[in-house]
């Protein structure tokens, strides 16, 4: 009987825990004027203003993240194959770090125009949670690092 109810017990569990990493990569996945409407109550009109702030957003920060993730594996390979700080080090870092300040004024840049496109009362809140993420290096490819 108790192993009936263990084996059942989780089942239910593995249900819940699929059935909630789907809506998660549902809401993951959705493009973000979709998440600007429900979040910040935007009206479908709102919505298609804030999608064409700039869009070319997706597509360069994609580009430039691909940038980001190769410079991390130019430093991540020097560091392994060297006993001290070589000027390919230097030079892997530097670029890792030029491309990080890249990325995060472009991402301010862009969460300032589309903040202007939003309500008034939303604007102050919309920045609130969106800027520290320009400044998040995890966000921008460090985790990479961590391997």
């Amino acid at each position: 009987m108790k192993r009936g109810l263990l084996i059942l017990l989780a089942a239910l569990a593995a249900g819940v825990l699929t059935a909630l990493g789907v809506s998660w990569s549902r809401q993951c996945s959705a493009a973000p004027e979709n998440w600007l409407r429900s979040e910040f109550g935007l009206t479908a009109e709102q919505a298609q203003h804030v999608a064409a702030v700039d869009p070319d957003y997706a597509k360069a920060t994609s580009v430039l993240c691909e940038r980001i993730r190769k410079s991390d594996e130019r430093v991540a390979t020097a560091l392994k194959s060297s006993k001290s700080l070589t000027p390919e080090i230097k030079a892997a870092v530097a670029e890792s770090n030029v491309l990080r300040a890249e990325c995060a004024q472009r991402m301010t840049t862009h969460f300032y125009l589309v903040a202007e496109k939003l309500p008034a009362g939303q604007r102050d809140r919309y920045l609130a949670m969106v800027l520290p993420t320009a400044m998040n290096p995890d966000h921008m490819g460090a985790a990479s690092m961590k391997k």
